[in-house]
């Protein structure tokens, strides 16, 4: 339970800082936003030449402004995971007097395992109760084909219950030599190049490298002081003895 309070703070804290993600305009002939964002993902990160190991996607929504209850929340997440076919389902719950969570986990395959976090909060100090949403769905093997799928999966079912859909995703890998810092920059260039991305601000430091940017060829963004849809990280795994190579859209989520 503690795992899940820290992902729901840290989308919190995410969000409230660089703001919700932000649909690019669109051709109504386009293909759907989860097909461009995975195809956008797959194309920067092939371009690091990085074998990939694993993959994240990840959604945070505002389901709705009630205080839900526990079998309320129950009901839901037993939807979601009926329409999005999970086995070998589990769940929990914590109970407070101004805050219900509900845990729902299950897998999609014997590799990707998919947690749905339900939040309702019942707010004392002025503000409309609100009912949040986490949905991750985590693969550990570095198969990208099934990235697009599970994205469309994810996006088709929350439209179904009317959540708005806010996703993001990223991929990890590993390029096998200890990289200098000039062919850091490069890897991080090949990135950016595949899907015209500008630098928009980074990280440099002896532990990792990490830039962000934007492309007008990603389906979404996120506001900082300027759009961002794309980051990408490299820093030296001492014990793997390989530099660990992570690209996501809009963001990377979670630590590296």
């Amino acid at each position: 339970m503690k795992r899940i309070i820290m992902w729901i703070g840290a989308a919190i804290i995410l969000l409230t800082i660089l703001g919700h993600v932000v649909p690019a305009m669109a051709d109504n002939f386009e293909a759907p936003v989860a097909q461009r964002e995975a195809a956008y993902l797959n194309k920067s990160f092939e371009a690091t030449g990085a074998s990939p190991t694993s993959f994240l996607i990840h959604d945070y929504s505002t389901v709705n402004q009630r205080f839900m209850s526990s079998s309320e929340l129950l009901k839901l997440a037993e939807r979601l995971s009926t329409d999005l076919q999970l086995m070998n389902v589990t769940a929990g719950k914590r109970v407070g007097q101004n805050e219900h969570i509900l845990q729902l986990s299950g897998t999609w395959s014997n590799h990707i395992t998919v947690f749905i976090v339900l939040s309702s909060f019942h707010m004392t100090d002025g503000m409309p109760d609100s009912t949040v949403l986490v949905l991750r769905a985590q693969s550990d093997t570095g198969n990208l084909s099934e990235l697009l799928p599970h994205m469309s999966a994810i996006e088709n079912q929350l439209q179904d219950q009317r959540i708005p859909v806010n996703l993001d995703a990223y991929i990890t890998g590993y390029i096998k030599p200890r990289l200098s810092k000039e062919e850091t920059n490069q890897v991080i260039t090949k990135a950016f190049e595949a899907v015209e991305a500008k630098h928009t601000e980074g990280l440099t430091s002896e532990l990792v490298t990490s830039i962000s940017g934007y492309s007008p060829e990603g389906p979404t963004y996120i506001m900082s002081k300027t759009k961002m849809n794309l980051q990408v990280a490299l820093h030296w795994d001492g014990y793997n003895q390989h530099t660990n190579v992570i690209v996501g859209t809009p963001i990377i989520v979670d630590p590296y």
